[in-house]
């Protein structure tokens, strides 16, 4: 069997559009060829995983549209991401195993060796051809039939006042070359509205709704696909808040709101670092911050 090597970032960007779409046939027939991977091992994991996320977990699950996914093929799913919670409980509810990515920098020795052990593929995220070479992974296992999954946000979304922060357009063109379906995947966290001390102690609820499938095609149009993805995935949230109950702007409380930021952002397992993270956004380098309309979204810290 001919054999088939990953180009590297820079050798790839060299190729022309017809070399570039002849390089992903080899690669999809490479796969084809070597057929489904055998990964025993990780699906013994996820099997326990399963069993020790419930048992932690603290909240209840709200979970709508698995029957969105496709039972006939592998898929990637796209999920938006905000707190160390989301990982775990894809690894509860999701049926199959999945790969993710995950930058190592912000990981403290037992959260990466749970997340090796979770089937991540570590990245360095301020380095480019680490994160190809972690995208060229994913690729691997989407064409030998496994499940992968991405947050396209690329890191969480705290602002209080965005639904999505903007998305990258890897899960895109991953899509492209994969010819697998994107399963767009919103998780929605209900906190209580109480001032506590510990995070385990924050949310009340989780919903999570899986949507309907987006289909890539090699010469589909990379920026339109992905504002598909974006809108559909935002309209999944705007359903789900618009379940909850009613809430007058005078109601929030920004002390109650910091009291849970500073909780989330700091778990034994995770520290979020919030000047280090916004460079990870998409296009936007001080999008948290320069947009960041705090004395719009709260009345009681601000009013005079």
């Amino acid at each position: 069997m001919e054999s088939f090597k990953f180009l590297s970032r820079e050798e790839e960007k060299k190729l022309s559009a017809s070399e570039l779409k002849e390089y992903y046939q080899k690669m999809r027939k490479f796969y084809q060829e070597q057929g489904r991977l055998n990964d025993n091992f990780y699906q013994k994991v996820h099997k326990v995983y399963t069993h020790i996320a419930k048992i932690l977990r603290h909240y209840d699950i709200e979970l709508q549209g698995i029957e969105n996914i496709p039972l006939d093929t592998n898929v990637i799913f796209a999920c938006n991401h905000s707190n160390s919670h989301d990982y775990y409980n894809l690894q509860e509810i999701l049926p199959n195993i999945f790969y993710a990515l995950s930058g190592e920098d912000t990981l403290n020795k037992f959260s990466k060796f749970l997340l090796k052990l979770g089937a991540c593929i570590f990245i360095d995220r301020n380095d480019k051809e680490s994160t190809f070479n972690g995208r060229n992974m994913l690729i691997e296992k989407s064409l030998q039939g496994k499940d992968i999954l991405i947050f396209p946000e690329a890191t969480w979304c705290i602002h209080p006042a965005k639904l999505l922060l903007p998305m990258h357009t890897g899960v895109i063109k991953i899509a492209g070359i994969t010819e697998k379906p994107i399963i767009p995947l919103v998780m929605e966290y209900i906190d209580t509205d109480l001032d506590v001390k510990k995070e385990k102690d924050l949310i009340k609820k989780c919903i999570i709704q899986i949507g309907t499938p987006i289909y890539v095609h090699e010469d589909d149009n990379t920026l339109e696909k992905l504002s598909e993805l974006r809108e559909q995935m935002a309209t999944i949230k705007w359903h789900i808040l618009e379940q909850q109950p009613l809430m007058k702007r005078e109601d929030i409380d920004f002390d109650v709101y910091e009291n849970h930021l500073n909780l989330r952002m700091n778990t034994a397992m995770f520290k979020y670092d919030v000047l280090e993270e916004q460079k990870f956004i998409f296009n936007n380098q001080d999008y948290v911050y320069n947009e960041y309309p705090v004395n719009r979204v709260f009345v009681k810290k601000y009013k005079k």
